[in-house]
């Protein structure tokens, strides 16, 4: 539920992130058709479906084993350029806790330019 509140407001701040040069994109670690339904709830962002890894394990954002149930969890705020390189992640010793748009949006743009 939490992903959801969170993809919510970013969904509704896409306006401030595009100024911004950025791009909403979440990794769902869900089936494809799971993925599919979040991606229809929340129009402004794009929704990856990684239920094999592949993605997040690449990028090095995976939580193995990390949610409540034992299963596993991509890192909540992750920083990818459009290089490719994953530029900043934000860690936190609760996967319940997300950042607030102003925290993500102060460390775009803090972020070196280019």
């Amino acid at each position: 539920m939490t992903c959801r509140v969170e993809l919510g407001e970013l969904d509704n701040q896409t306006a401030e992130l595009t100024q911004r040069g950025a791009r909403v994109v979440a990794f769902s670690l869900d089936k494809l058709e799971d993925a599919q339904g979040t991606q229809e709830l929340f129009k402004n962002l794009i929704v990856v479906s990684d239920a094999e890894r592949s993605l997040v394990t690449a990028l090095d954002i995976l939580h193995a084993g990390y949610a409540p149930d034992g299963t596993d969890a991509n890192k909540p705020t992750t920083i990818v350029m459009h290089d490719g390189v994953v530029r900043w992640v934000y860690r936190s010793t609760n996967l319940f806790h997300r950042l607030t748009i102003s925290e993500l949006l102060k460390a775009i743009d803090g972020l070196p330019a280019g």
